[in-house]
């Protein structure tokens, strides 16, 4: 029995070995997973932001009156950061022309004055609108400080000598509020998703398309060794790669404080690199080449990213997709990566989504599993 347990997983080291090197042989592949695992998630994090961070702001007060003053004072960091005052309409249009400001405040002269006699006053807000999303989010900002100011003014008018309640929130896990690590992490997750669910399926596919599947099933191997050597080599490199994400760029390039067990998100993330192994097995065997794999790759993917919650909350999601969203391992991997690395939480806060990641992956697996052996028996 000992010698029959050796002699298979022989066979299966020899095979992983197999597809290590035929991994390692594919330049333009490893560039990928180089760009996906490094350059991919330093973009998505910083690039682009679903956040307003510094918006350059120049000031026309033309009033100079303690009113305006504090409407400005609303304007401050970390969403604007004043660059000055200037005096002239035509700064004004030199600023924003030459991308030196976004935002311009024209306060009118008398608008502290027109406050106080219950009169429409009008204060200008100039925005460079050469990139709309950033530009829509400064007008969206501006709008609700002058709103809050505009209200805080009533109630000192109707009320000045009435005691107020503040409402001071604090923010346990991100004080600063800044979305850069969440994206950070979701991009790995978004990645090792891709990379776990195509890269054997990509291997069964050049399998067939170079007609060696047919040798494999005719040489003392069994589908379980055929299947696993596929598996456990690009698991493994999804893995390493994630480390790498991880402690190199996350932590070391973006700067991101990691606050909970870093081996048992690892632990994790190949739980979740075997349950995409799963879903790619499916896909190997529904496909004939790789541009069929390639093809249902891009079918699966855009599901899991919608599913994940982080486009729209479970709470926000429909009743009828909520099992749907409660059924994606993606959904619960980013909890559990939020959980452990952002807020420090033990597993055993996060024992569900564990839990399910398990259940889900094994389920998967198996799926994947059943569909290869009956593909290939």
């Amino acid at each position: 029995m000992f010698q029959e347990t050796g002699e298979y997983l022989r066979q299966l080291a020899m095979l992983s070995r197999k597809e290590f090197l035929q991994f390692f042989r594919d330049p333009v592949l490893v560039l990928f997973l180089i760009y996906a695992f490094t350059l991919s998630i330093i973009a998505a994090s910083t690039v682009v932001s679903t956040q307003l961070r510094n918006a350059s702001t120049v000031t026309m007060d033309h009033d100079r009156t303690r009113t305006s003053r504090e409407l400005l004072h609303g304007f401050r960091e970390p969403y604007f950061r004043m660059q000055g005052q200037i005096h002239a309409d035509r700064e004004a249009i030199r600023q924003l022309d030459g991308r030196d400001a976004m935002v311009v405040l024209d306060i009118p002269e008398g608008f502290q004055d027109a406050l106080r006699r219950r009169r429409t006053v009008d204060v200008q807000m100039l925005v460079d609108a050469s990139n709309s999303h950033v530009a829509f989010m400064s007008s969206s900002y501006g709008e609700r400080i002058v709103r809050r100011f505009l209200d805080e003014q009533d109630r000192q008018r109707r009320t000045p000598n009435v005691p107020k309640v503040e409402l001071r929130q604090r923010f346990w896990f991100n004080p600063n509020l800044r979305d850069e690590p969440f994206r950070a992490l979701e991009q790995i997750a978004r990645m090792s998703l891709l990379f776990s669910m195509l890269l054997p399926a990509s291997a069964m596919a050049r399998e067939r398309e170079r007609g060696t599947i047919q040798q494999l099933l005719v040489s003392p191997l069994t589908p379980v060794q055929i299947m696993l050597s596929k598996v456990l080599p690009m698991t493994c490199i999804v893995l390493a790669a994630t480390t790498v994400a991880l402690l190199v760029v996350v932590r070391g390039v973006l700067g991101v404080a990691l606050h909970g067990n870093v081996f048992a998100y690892l632990a994790l993330s190949a739980v979740f690199a075997v349950n995409a192994s799963g879903i790619g097995l499916l896909i190997a065997t529904f496909s004939r080449n790789l541009a069929q794999v390639g093809f249902l790759s891009l079918l699966v993917m855009p599901p899991m990213n919608l599913f994940a919650g982080t486009i729209t909350p479970l709470e926000s999601m429909p009743t009828l997709l909520k099992p749907l969203m409660l059924l994606s391992p993606m959904y619960h991997y980013l909890n559990v990566s939020f959980g452990l690395l952002l807020e420090g939480a033990p597993l055993a806060t996060l024992w569900d989504s564990v839990l399910a990641l398990v259940v889900i992956g094994a389920g998967l697996f198996a799926l994947g599993a059943w569909r290869f052996r009956r593909e290939f028996r």
